[in-house]
């Protein structure tokens, strides 16, 4: 079982912008971040048990943030699992929530509302 735990986040994103801005706006917060380009890459991460809550893209290649979301729970890492999406449908936010995700936006999000939500899940 894969235990997810202290002091790191993870942000999934095929788009290096996105990756970027929102790794430095967490890193500015003092939240100690890592980036993938890909699910796949956060979940052969050595780093994975020490996550404390993962932020991705719903669309991505190959694995998508509901997959992600899915094999993280198999994994039994109950790490929450922030979404977002450029294109957020009522279906979307239905199966987001459906699958246990624990937040939903819609990019481009307020930078200080998106802090206020990691430190709430942070308990900080």
């Amino acid at each position: 079982m894969v235990g997810c735990s202290d002091s790191l986040i993870g942000i999934v994103d095929d788009d290096a912008e996105v990756r970027d801005s929102m790794s430095t706006l967490f890193r500015s917060a003092g939240i100690a971040v890592r980036s993938f380009d890909a699910a796949e890459s956060l979940l052969a991460s050595t780093e994975l048990a020490a996550m404390q809550c993962v932020i991705t893209d719903l669309h991505m290649q190959g694995m998508d943030g509901l997959d992600l979301q899915r094999e993280l729970k198999r994994l039994g890492c109950d790490v929450p699992v922030i979404l977002m999406t450029a294109h957020p449908t009522p279906d979307v936010h239905a199966r987001a929530k459906g699958a246990g995700v624990a937040r939903f936006f819609a990019k481009p999000a307020d930078p200080e509302w998106l802090l206020g939500e990691v430190g709430t899940l942070l308990g900080i």
